[in-house]
């Protein structure tokens, strides 16, 4: 498995420097512990590189079987326990949560560099997962009656899977973890959570918040680590099932383990996501809005809009339109109330993409580069927006999810030609039309292959109780959200009883 985490491993072969935190390797049974090896990740501050956060360890196979039997232990006493117990107990999780919104917005906003506002509109969001997820729980039966026959009857009950694997990324540091340690506690299960190594921070304070809940201790265990850690996590016998979010790459490794170990999983791979602009609309409010459904955050979000696709000879009209909503982004401080974007995570990913970009510019590509402040610190990942023209349909600019400020331009002169180019990408998480015309909007809601249609919408912006998944190399297994959560981590038991004495 590559990698989930976009920063520096380094062997440490001295003691680092006593100015450096040293962050723990796991939280297990509710005690924070740390790990004495060589191994360590490199904690940066993405707005200057140079400025090192702390040193995180990663975690080895010790600490993950730990980790597991600890979480493993728990669960049998927890599954027992009535459903209303333990949504009594995630109901008061929420609560800290909620009480807590804005230190972990301005936590989480200082390590991912995700601006401000941005971090505020993701606990309100998590906020929402877990009303949505207490609702789903206390709605749905536990068991239902499905056949009698004479004096036996049937009925089939859902059952938590045992351990979960929860492996999160970077750029959603609260909202993913906590929505789905909820959901899995919720439904009787243990949870391993390997998160970033990126936001230590942020997820120490949700451990923290939750174990203040009451939730018992051993149920949640916290381990940092890489993609070696992940492995063992998957790999241990005692783990029922695996959800993820990640890249295409890691989905198929984490895939191909469980696969072979006939384990469920989920996994959101991210998806390359296309707006697709028709003259039946209003271009100056869908540049303005596609602008920044795009560019916010750096472009680090699994539903930013990647690629524009619009119906017209050449497309230029609409690309002046969405330079000028572009020049008028704020990137700057995250912690700024008015920022938009800030810098990419890291330094490695902001010279991938300048990469990309100088390989597109000398095959034809026309591109717009947004300006930089000159107060920007040159040691930060700063990426100013860009919009690129002209690129073949093939290239890999286009093809791939840049994950990054970059938004692609093409132009269609009919839908047919614009429903293609939509499709022509192997990822299908979002797709997102802008036009006024109801029988087109139908077309493209049926033309489309991705998992989420979004009509007169941006790509960004779902609802919680509608299930969120990609087609093609976007997702694999149950959609998340909602009562998709049930069927992810319950399975179905059927049981048989003879209701006369013997």
């Amino acid at each position: 498995m590559d990698q989930l985490e976009s920063g520096s491993l380094r062997s440490m072969p001295s003691p680092p420097p006593a100015a450096e935190v040293n962050y723990p390797a796991a939280c297990i049974d509710g005690r924070w512990i740390s790990e004495s090896q060589n191994h360590v990740f490199e904690h940066r501050n993405p707005c200057r590189w140079d400025e090192l956060f702390g040193l995180v360890p990663i975690a080895g196979p010790e600490i993950v079987d730990s980790a597991v039997v600890a979480a493993r232990q728990a669960q049998r006493a927890w599954a027992r326990q009535p459903l209303e117990h333990r949504l009594e107990l995630v109901k008061k999780w929420a609560g800290l949560l909620k009480e807590r919104e804005e230190s972990l917005a301005t936590t989480a906003a200082r390590e991912v560099a995700k601006p401000l506002k941005q971090m505020r509109n993701e606990m309100a969001f998590l906020r929402q997962a877990l009303q949505v997820i207490v609702e789903c729980c206390a709605a749905e039966p536990p068991s239902r009656v499905y056949t009698r026959k004479g004096d036996v009857s049937a009925f089939a009950r859902r059952c938590p899977l045992g351990v979960v694997a929860i492996i999160t990324p970077w750029n959603n540091p609260a909202f993913l973890p906590a929505a789905k340690t909820a959901a899995a506690i919720a439904l009787g299960n243990a949870v391993v959570l390997k998160p970033s190594l990126e936001c230590p921070k942020t997820t120490m304070a949700l451990q923290e918040s939750l174990l203040e809940a009451g939730i018992p201790p051993e149920l949640v265990s916290v381990v940092f680590g890489d993609g070696t850690t992940a492995q063992h996590i998957i790999g241990h016998p005692d783990v029922a099932a695996v959800t993820l979010t990640g890249s295409v790459r890691t989905g198929r490794h984490a895939a191909g383990r469980c696969g072979s170990l006939l384990k469920p999983i989920q996994a959101e791979l991210g998806g390359n996501n296309v707006a697709l602009v028709t003259q039946a609309c209003d271009w100056d409010k869908v540049a303005h809005e596609v602008a920044h459904h795009a560019f916010d955050y750096a472009g680090q979000a699994c539903t930013a809009t990647r690629r524009i696709v619009i119906v017209d000879n050449n497309g230029d009209g609409f690309a002046e339109k969405l330079k000028a909503a572009t020049r008028a982004l704020i990137v700057g401080d995250p912690l700024a109330e008015a920022t938009d974007l800030g810098p990419v995570i890291s330094q490695g990913q902001q010279r991938r993409i300048q990469t990309m970009i100088a390989d597109a510019k000398t095959s034809g590509a026309r591109i717009f580069t947004a300006d930089l402040s000159p107060e920007l610190d040159e040691r930060g990942c700063w990426l100013a927006p860009r919009i690129v023209q002209g690129l073949d349909a093939t290239h890999p600019l286009v093809q791939e999810e840049t994950f990054a400020p970059v938004v692609i331009v093409q132009s269609a002169p009919d839908l047919d030609h614009a429903f293609r180019l939509c499709n022509n990408v192997s990822q299908g998480l979002v797709g997102s039309i802008y036009c006024n015309d109801a029988a087109v909007r139908r077309k493209f809601r049926d033309a489309i292959e991705t998992g989420v249609v979004r009509l007169n919408l941006p790509t960004r912006g779902i609802h919680l109780d509608a299930p969120f998944g990609g087609w093609k190399d976007s997702s694999l297994g149950i959609p998340e959200h909602g009562i998709w959560d049930l069927d992810f981590y319950t399975r179905w038991q059927a049981v048989y009883e003879k209701e006369t004495a013997m």
